[in-house]
């Protein structure tokens, strides 16, 4: 993923991030209410969660400047392979 700043509106408060949080979390919940299975889940939450990081790394950038050097975000493990819980680990590099 690569995150280049853009003109964006303001970051996201600490409650706007427990709201996303919680919608993640409440569709996560019926989508294991309605059986779907597992994989697709954690792909779903995954996809949830790159879009959370890729607007972080971009308000980052609003806020501090640009980065000293080009640089890459890598998602490793359970999120790198798509197969994201809700409640894990974060290997980023």
């Amino acid at each position: 993923m690569v995150a280049r700043p853009q003109p964006v509106s303001p970051a996201p408060s600490d409650q706007e991030l427990r709201a996303y949080r919680d919608g993640v979390t409440a569709s996560v919940g019926a989508m294991i209410d309605r059986g779907v299975q597992a994989s697709e889940i954690g792909r779903l939450t995954a996809s949830a969660h790159d879009a959370l990081v890729a607007r972080l790394l971009i308000d980052a950038q609003a806020e501090l400047g640009p980065p000293p050097c080009p640089f890459a975000w890598l998602v490793l493990g359970s999120a790198g392979r798509r197969e994201q819980t809700l409640l894990t680990d974060q290997d980023n590099g």
